[in-house]
């Protein structure tokens, strides 16, 4: 589970849930200012917020996704290429971590939970193999607007 992210060229890219909400943080430190997204399906809804965290098949824009990608281009520089911390670990039941995500997965399936490690920084969340990801992210973003799903 987690965001499919696809644009009208066929290209996709997949992220996690708590990998793409923390992808979007580092975007928004180094610049990057949400334009939000428009209703999934283009179909006008009286709640809409356009946001970025649902996987309702909402769309962002080819401008903001390549401010997206230019703001997330100025990190790579601050990311270490290799990453010495494990990213992954087990929660408990009723671990409180402070991120949303996380804290409502271990309330709903409980401990045993392995999933990525929330204590470690933005950079460090994305150093090593996840470094050459947000590359590849970046030139997705360049090509042109996508989906959410």
């Amino acid at each position: 589970m987690g965001m499919l992210l696809a644009n009208k060229s066929g290209n996709s890219i997949r992220w996690g849930h708590i990998s793409w909400t923390r992808l979007l943080s580092l975007a928004e430190m180094y610049g990057w200012e949400p334009s939000g997204t428009t209703e999934p399906h283009g179909e006008p809804l009286d709640d809409w917020v356009g946001g970025y965290n649902s996987n309702d098949g909402q769309y962002v824009a080819p401008e903001d996704a390549k401010a997206m990608g230019d703001a997330l281009g100025k990190a790579l520089d601050d990311i270490p290429d290799s990453g010495g911390n494990d990213k992954t670990m087990t929660y408990s039941q009723g671990e409180v971590t402070g991120v949303p995500s996380v804290d409502l997965l271990i309330s709903v399936l409980g401990p045993g939970i392995i999933g990525p490690n929330y204590k470690l920084s933005l950079f460090e969340f994305f150093a090593g193999e996840d470094k050459d990801r947000l590359r590849e992210f970046i030139q997705f973003c360049k090509q042109d607007g996508f989906f959410i799903y």
